[in-house]
């Protein structure tokens, strides 16, 4: 199993007008939920505006990584504050 501690940030001109995805922020943790796990490490990675250019090679980068991801977890976990009523139905949108 994997946990994926996830953040969508985004750019916009006015309340939830026009929002633009310019990062996803993912932590990527396979330690097990034990005590002496709290100090192995875990990986972290970005999928950036201004290193892929914009939202649309984004959003395609991170479900790439979720599709090669899905090949070597048997779960996935998402994590994040928030992300079932906005990055979640962002990111789908």
């Amino acid at each position: 199993m994997v946990r994926i501690y996830m953040d969508v940030e985004t750019l916009r001109d006015s309340a939830f007008v026009n929002e633009k995805v310019v990062l996803i922020g993912i932590i990527e943790d396979w330690t097990p939920f034990r005590e002496e796990s709290i100090n192995q490490e875990v990986s972290f990675r970005f999928f950036a505006d201004w290193e892929l250019g914009n939202e649309k090679n984004i959003i395609e980068h991170f479900y790439k990584y979720l599709d090669d991801l899905r090949a070597r977890a048997r779960f996935i976990e998402l994590v994040g504050y928030n992300i079932m009523r906005f990055d979640i139905p962002l990111l789908l949108h």
